[in-house]
């Protein structure tokens, strides 16, 4: 870093959801430009404008240290990193224990509809299992090809792709 950066005023800023959830802590030289990258964001949205506080520093090492610190100890939702107990900056451990970034947390109403995209597509690989069964039993009953696609949807050369080729005049 060079020494221009260093001792430039540097904003520590908290932002937080408008029940008092802390969401993130950040730094930056100017904080309406980090905020506002952060409200584009998945949970952007859930940041109260009225609620952010913003704290200046005289230099930016002065702002790093209070925001590790800050991490480790108030431990908003979408923070990657924290203190180490030497009070270095490391990654959160991720909730299967392994260390690095996180996997993402969303709201309860995302988290719900991830589930049931989760589902939908675990029900999506079923159907198109069964469907691909049948159209390889349709072959061993001789139906032709050019009909199965039209009744499946699928290309002949999909069809080919998934269950070998057919010979011709079928």
């Amino acid at each position: 870093m060079n020494t221009a950066t260093a001792c430039r005023r540097t904003a520590l800023y908290r932002l937080f959801m408008a029940d008092g959830t802390l969401l993130y802590i950040g730094i930056g030289y100017d904080p309406a430009v980090r905020i506002a990258a952060h409200r584009r964001k998945s949970w952007g949205g859930d940041i109260d404008p009225n609620r952010t506080l913003i704290e200046w520093f005289d230099d930016r090492g002065s702002a790093e240290t209070a925001e590790i610190a800050a991490i480790r100890d108030e431990k908003p939702r979408h923070n990657v990193v924290t203190a180490d107990e030497n009070g270095c900056a490391t990654f959160l451990p991720k909730p299967d224990g392994r260390w690095g970034r996180p996997v993402w947390r969303g709201s309860q109403v995302q988290m719900k509809a991830l589930a049931e995209a989760r589902r939908l597509s675990e029900k999506r690989a079923g159907i198109e299992a069964a469907m691909w069964a049948t159209l390889a039993r349709g072959r061993q009953l001789d139906i032709p090809d050019t009909t199965l696609c039209d009744e499946s949807g699928e290309s002949r050369s999909t069809l080919n792709r998934r269950l070998g080729p057919r010979g011709a005049g079928t």
